[in-house]
């Protein structure tokens, strides 16, 4: 398909699919509302489950990191105490994470 996801975007997917907020995962994706085909993009439970499979190729407490990061904005310090390492070291995983989904999905638009 010819859609590419952001950053922002892929934040909001996560933290709609941890919270299970359905009803809002169309409001997900912050382009103007046009008539398309689904293959092109913009249909919120295909984003989640691309997202989710993109998710599912993370180590255990990678995919847990990213899920309490972004579905549960739990701060960087408790991530850094929970996981037993620095700050810097949660938000260089996070960034590799982030960038790892980006391209899985096709990576950011060319555009």
């Amino acid at each position: 398909d010819e859609y590419f996801y952001n950053r922002v975007l892929l934040e909001d997917l996560i933290a709609v699919h941890v919270n299970g907020l359905g009803s809002q995962a169309e409001q997900t994706d912050d382009r103007g509302r046009v008539t398309r085909d689904p293959s092109e993009g913009g249909n919120a439970q295909a984003m989640l489950a691309d997202v989710q499979k993109a998710l599912d190729a993370f180590e255990p407490d990678v995919y847990s990191m990213v899920l309490m990061a972004y579905g549960d904005a739990v701060p960087t310090r408790v991530l850094a105490e929970t996981f037993g390492i620095t700050r810097q070291a949660v938000e260089q995983r996070l960034d590799r994470a982030m960038a790892k989904v980006l391209s899985a999905l096709g990576g950011e638009s060319p555009w």
